[in-house]
């Protein structure tokens, strides 16, 4: 009989196997806190504002989530932006189904797309995926994008801005793109720049400037209806006569009736 042996070195990439592939890479990655300030700029907006925010973010490593992508979508919803989805490179056709649906249902609707490494490149692909649509992006996010060039096609006409970040070692090969904001994270790894400090006060702030923009209707109740009334003075309601009983000690007196008018005697003339 053959006995397989089993390596500690064996054990523990099996483990850490079954952990990166189950989505807890997030120990590799944590999400800092947020700001204090900036958290509150964004709580200080209504609840409905941020519900017409939608948030795309694009993972770009496989199921891994080597960046941490869906530690930075709770960050996001834990600040009322219940509308983010998360997901690989190949939900991007669910993502232009999706965009293009709220667009045309959602008036107030307002969109963020952000992507990692490769899902930088699908964000690009996704935002001019809709452009003809008429839809418009707030904030087109790249993130660890070293696959970016500089080429207007990653300068979408229908992205409001866009944000280029590049963290050190392999980011190092990126370059920057003309018309966007760019960014080096030189204290991260390309699997940090994600859920950089930097990165999520950023997001916080354009989050926070895309909710303002959507428009806030208050609804105010019906007024009460008035029945119309005549000019003054107006003839008074009268009192509906009920039957006495025991108990008319308690209620309000009624107003007694006047007294009726003596008859006037009347003067006969003398008769001469």
């Amino acid at each position: 009989m053959t006995r397989q042996r089993t390596t500690v070195g064996g054990l523990v990439l099996a483990a850490t196997t079954a952990l990166l592939a189950s989505g807890c890479a997030s120990f590799l990655c944590p999400v800092p806190p947020i700001p204090d300030d900036a958290a509150g700029r964004s709580a200080a907006l209504p609840q409905v504002c941020r519900n017409h925010v939608y948030i795309f973010l694009i993972c770009g490593q496989g199921p891994l989530d080597l960046g941490n992508m869906g530690g930075v979508r709770e960050s996001l919803i834990s600040l009322g932006y219940i509308k983010t989805y998360c997901g690989e490179c190949c939900y991007s056709g669910y993502y232009k189904d999706e965009i293009l649906r709220l667009h045309r249902e959602d008036e107030s609707a307002r969109f963020v797309v952000v992507g990692y490494g490769l899902g930088a490149n699908t964000a690009a692909d996704l935002t001019e995926a809709v452009r003809a649509d008429g839809a418009t992006i707030d904030l087109l996010a790249y993130c660890g994008g070293i696959a970016i060039s500089n080429d207007p096609k990653y300068r979408p006409s229908n992205a409001l801005r866009v944000v280029h970040l590049l963290g050190g070692g392999m980011d190092s090969l990126g370059v920057p793109l003309d018309g966007a904001d760019n960014a080096q994270l030189p204290d991260v790894t390309h699997f940090g720049s994600p859920t950089h400090p930097f990165t999520i006060e950023l997001l916080v702030k354009e989050l926070t400037e895309a909710a303002s923009r959507v428009p806030v209707i208050e609804l105010r109740p019906p007024a009460e209806s008035t029945a119309e009334l005549g000019p003054t003075p107006r003839t008074a309601s009268e009192r509906a006569t009920k039957p006495h009983d025991e108990w008319d000690f308690l209620k309000p007196a009624r107003p007694s009736s006047p007294p009726a008018a003596k008859p006037q005697a009347t003067t006969m003339p003398k008769v001469l």
